[in-house]
């Protein structure tokens, strides 16, 4: 059947019979929803394969695979083992109309995105993915999953007996049970019931949770010293949040947190907990997740704390294109979390005021009230977007350096592929120089000024703003604002 919101299985794989390690598996559905896009950060960083399901009745079947492509690449190069993410095409869904893609089409695709291999699947017939379709052997699809893990690269751990058992224990429990929230005191009498000649305390348990948590199979909660034995539930909870804030009749993209912890509130479609108590702790958790991660802005209002997701506005801002962009970003990436981060650190730095937010645009104020902005424009399925900063003339120089040196470490940190294209415009004649190729190849041969396509006149490359970004000063604001904006979330 279609799955809805995040899976997590323990994925049984052949191995050779002469194997002397132990080696786990865990297949991620990660849902392809887009109100669990947001969150998909939290749970990509130790990918070591990644299955790309595509449908081939589709008339375009790779439209969306851009931007998946680009969140792999983004967490592969920003986890802790830089490295690039293997990758195998699926095909899903063939009993419907078989393949409607040419063998050629496919294979120029998987050279151009570095896929090591490709297979039509049918989960409703269980072709290529059933072991008892194939004669109780393991499946074409195991097969191939099993033999495009990178095992050789990937980090492995010498575990002492006690923490392993235990670890084994909990994940038992939280397959054969229902059981997905309890407890450190309690998961402790458990484990002892389970395993009667094992001498243990509560800080063995401590540690055997977080080798689960390391692989995304538990996580320790904040709220009642609680331990979750499905994270994939926050996924869940998460989405449903995410779609009220959506709905929000003034289309600004907040919901009142208040209405998340009531019984009432909307969670269609989630497997919830059954205890109401453990809910609301979940939840809270759960709010406290969006803050630590910059996903949500958490605001004081007369009706109560609202919390805000910029990615989730509905209002869009018509701003004025050139010459009024000042400075402009291109990456690639989850561009949904990397702006929606961007937008929310800034909003928490205390550097600039508050002024509006929208779905494309936010815009911040200068002590002096005058306009610093900035936009995102996406390209749909090619995982690339833009975001362009511009500013009022009366801003000073420096401020606006703060403020640009603020956006590109962000970017250089949560982004791809980032590049930088300065807007330049004649002192002369007064127009903006529009050819942006010509100014990057200016820039690559080391030259300092274009010749102006209006009035011939040179326009000066190198400016004060330039200079300015690497200056201590600048350091040391930008190094301040990234400590408040930290210290306000947490």
């Amino acid at each position: 059947d279609h799955t809805h919101g995040m899976n997590v299985w323990q994925l049984d794989l052949p191995l050779a019979p002469d194997d002397t390690l132990e080696r786990e598996a865990l297949l991620w559905d990660l849902a392809g929803q887009e109100d669990y896009r947001l969150i998909h950060q939290l749970f990509l960083d130790e990918t070591a394969l990644a299955l790309l399901l595509v449908n081939p009745q589709k008339d375009d079947p790779f439209a969306e695979a851009g931007d998946w492509l680009k969140a792999l690449k983004s967490a592969g190069v920003h986890s802790e083992n830089s490295r690039d993410v293997n990758r195998v095409l699926i095909f899903s869904q063939i009993d419907v109309g078989g393949m409607k893609l040419g063998n050629a089409k496919i294979e120029r695709f998987n050279e151009q995105h570095g896929f090591n291999d490709w297979l039509a699947t049918s989960a409703k017939t269980g072709e290529n993915c059933s072991d008892s379709e194939n004669g109780d052997q393991p499946s074409r699809l195991k097969q191939l999953v099993a033999s495009s893990i990178p095992w050789d690269k990937l980090p492995w751990t010498s575990t002492p007996r006690l923490p392993t058992e235990l670890k084994k224990a909990v994940v038992a429990m939280r397959d054969k049970t229902d059981i997905r929230l309890m407890r450190f005191a309690e998961l402790t009498q458990r484990l002892e019931q389970a395993l009667p000649g094992e001498k243990f305390g509560e800080s063995d348990v401590r540690t055997a949770v977080t080798l689960l948590a390391n692989h995304g199979l538990a996580r320790a909660l904040k709220f009642g010293d609680l331990v979750l034995l499905q994270p994939e539930l926050l996924n869940g909870y998460a989405g449903a949040i995410v779609r009220a804030a959506r709905a929000n009749k003034d289309e600004i993209g907040s919901v009142l947190e208040a209405d998340i912890y009531d019984k009432n509130f909307d969670f269609t479609g989630v497997a919830r907990l059954k205890q109401r108590a453990d809910e609301e702790l979940l939840l809270r958790a759960l709010v406290q997740t969006f803050l630590d991660h910059s996903l949500c802005i958490a605001e004081d209002t007369p009706q109560g704390r609202q919390l805000v997701f910029p990615s989730q506005y509905r209002r869009e801002k018509d701003i004025p294109r050139d010459p009024d962009i000042f400075v402009s970003y291109s990456f690639s990436g989850e561009w949904q979390t990397v702006w929606t981060t961007l937008v929310v650190r800034l909003w928490y730095s205390q550097e600039f005021g508050h002024k509006e937010l929208w779905r494309n645009a936010a815009e911040f104020s200068s002590p002096k009230g005058f306009t610093l902005g900035l936009k995102i424009d996406n390209k749909q399925g090619e995982g690339l977007a833009t975001i362009s900063l511009y500013f009022d003339k009366e801003v000073p120089e420096d401020l606006k350096a703060i403020f640009i040196e603020f956006v590109h470490r962000h970017l250089a940190k949560y982004g791809c592929e980032v590049s930088r294209d300065r807007r330049y415009v004649c002192q002369s004649c007064g127009n903006p120089v529009t050819d942006l190729k010509a100014v990057r190849k200016r820039l690559d041969a080391k030259k300092d000024f274009i010749t102006c396509q209006e009035c011939d006149e040179q326009v000066p490359l190198i400016d004060f703003i330039e200079r300015r970004l690497n200056s201590d000063p600048v350091a040391r604001k930008i190094l301040s604002m990234e400590e408040t904006a930290t210290r306000e979330l947490d």
